[in-house]
């Protein structure tokens, strides 16, 4: 096994390590991909353990054996441990790669944007975690006998929302090995006890309702965007867990629904008799005040994550596009999510400059006309003609091929013109602030862009399709006719 000091590249196994992804207390974490006699067959992600924590074999012992329990978890909400294996004294775990964004990356963004996570999504979200719980807790099964796996972290890390609308857990059943691994090892569980049950960061028994009160940790948070139990020290954490003074979701944000603000003050009751009696229980109480069927749902859900990440997608757009004549290379960046894009300094939006206007001539220049005619008739025998006409030609081909160029590089955008109907109407295309309207000839890749038009308390939003090369005019109107 080879793996690259600066994290980029090298192997393990049948994977060849692409991108370092993260560094974790227990393992690297790397982009993957595996190759077959035909090439690039799939990416994967590789967790390999951590040199530092091989010598403590019975703590690694266990680790690999919750993996390989966990390997037996099959269910369309709970991401696929593909392998469990070790090479040249390395233990590594290969899972499915899910191109979509975990819930922090999901509230960071939220955050970053000023808008919350409607409450509909956020039902889809916690409704399909809570079914992946519900089938390691009751319905796995290895060789007849039930699994009864717990999760013992389920936090907005480990829940991934896909761009297909498709919510995965991940992890299940690591936990266990960590906790005992961070008794001989400070640090190593650093951060999670904000979402751990008061009875778990206690070290006592526990059972599938210590999922349950994580699960409400989550929902509570992603409710009112605020932390609950996290301080500035892990000791100051375990405190506040410990202590599980619970504000009800609506005493923080009064606008929040009822429903769902009580299936997370519920779950999060300190005395584990309190909470759900199992995960499914708590999902059917989410799921009462959402009439939606669970596919229309997940297609909701993945409109408003395409319009959340608009900016990056459209970004892979274009890596799809330009990689479109190299089969293998595209079908590696539409698996891999955004983690193969090149790195680019290009915007995905451009004004492009006014020309500027036609000078008069002036004296000077009409004198230097003269004094070009004056040159020319004197330099008018046969070999200065010839010359001439050569020079010309060469000119001529040059500026012709580089026309041509220019024009090939003007197809790979559009243009847009945006007007509106009333005055201080600011303009903002793909996120991007442009000043009042009208605003005219910007520049952007061709596809689906979103124009927000704001004046005073008011806002039109309207979407457009632009191809290469079309002039696009869009007027917004804020009269009514």
């Amino acid at each position: 096994m080879v793996i690259a000091a600066a994290g980029s590249e090298g192997r393990i196994g049948r994977y060849k390590l692409i991108k370092r992804l993260a560094v974790g207390g227990m393992a690297d974490i790397f982009l993957a991909q595996v190759f077959g006699k035909r090439g690039y067959e799939r990416t994967v992600v590789v967790k390999t353990i951590r040199s530092d924590l091989v010598d403590e074999e019975e703590l690694i012992e266990m680790l690999i054996q919750e993996a390989r329990i966990a390997s037996c978890l099959k269910h369309d909400s709970i991401v696929e441990m593909i392998e469990v294996g070790e090479e040249a004294g390395t233990h590594f775990l290969a899972m499915e790669f899910v191109f979509g964004r975990d819930l922090g990356q999901i509230r960071d963004r939220c955050a970053e944007l000023g808008v919350r996570i409607p409450p509909k999504h956020l039902t889809t979200i916690v409704a399909d975690i809570l079914d992946a719980l519900h089938h390691a807790h009751h319905e796995a099964t290895y060789e007849g006998r039930p699994l009864e796996v717990i999760h013992r972290d389920v936090s907005p890390q480990n829940a991934l929302v896909g761009f297909d609308g498709s919510v995965k857990l991940l992890d299940f059943g690591l936990a266990k090995a960590a906790a005992q691994i961070s008794r001989t090892r400070a640090g190593v569980l650093k951060g999670k006890y904000a979402y751990m049950a008061p009875e778990q960061v206690n070290f006592k028994n526990v059972d599938q309702r210590a999922d349950i009160f994580s699960a409400g940790v989550v929902l509570w948070e992603m409710l009112t965007q605020r932390r609950l139990f996290y301080r500035a020290s892990d000791y100051d954490t375990v405190k506040a867990v410990m202590a599980c003074q619970v504000p009800f979701p609506r005493a923080v944000r009064p606008d929040l629904p009822w429903g769902l603000s009580w299936v997370a003050y519920r779950a999060l009751r300190k005395a584990p008799r309190w909470r759900y009696r199992d995960a499914r229980k708590m999902r059917d109480a989410l799921l009462k005040s959402d009439p939606r069927d669970r596919a229309t749902a997940r297609d909701e859900l993945a409109e408003w994550m395409a319009t959340l990440f608009e900016r990056q997608l459209a970004q892979r757009d274009m890596a799809l596009t330009r990689a479109r004549n190299d089969p293998m290379r595209h079908r590696q960046i539409l698996e891999a999510g955004f983690e193969l894009l090149e790195e680019t300094t290009d915007p995905d939006l451009r004004i492009r400059p006014a020309p500027p206007p036609a000078a008069t001539p002036s004296r000077g220049a009409v004198a230097s006309a003269g004094m070009l005619g004056l040159v020319q008739a004197v330099l008018g025998t046969w070999r200065w003609f010839a010359l001439v006409m050569a020079a010309l030609v060469f000119l001529s081909v040059a500026a012709g091929i580089y026309i041509g160029s220019s024009q090939v590089t003007a197809q790979n955008y559009g243009y847009l013109h945006v007007f509106a109907d009333a005055e201080d109407v600011e303009i903002v295309v793909g996120g991007t602030a442009l000043g009042s309207a009208p605003v005219q000839e910007i520049a952007v890749y061709p596809g689906r862009h979103r124009i927000v038009g704001k004046r005073a308390d008011e806002q039109r939003t309207i979407e457009v399709e632009v191809r290469p090369g079309e002039n696009k005019v869009v007027k917004l109107e804020f009269q009514e006719r």
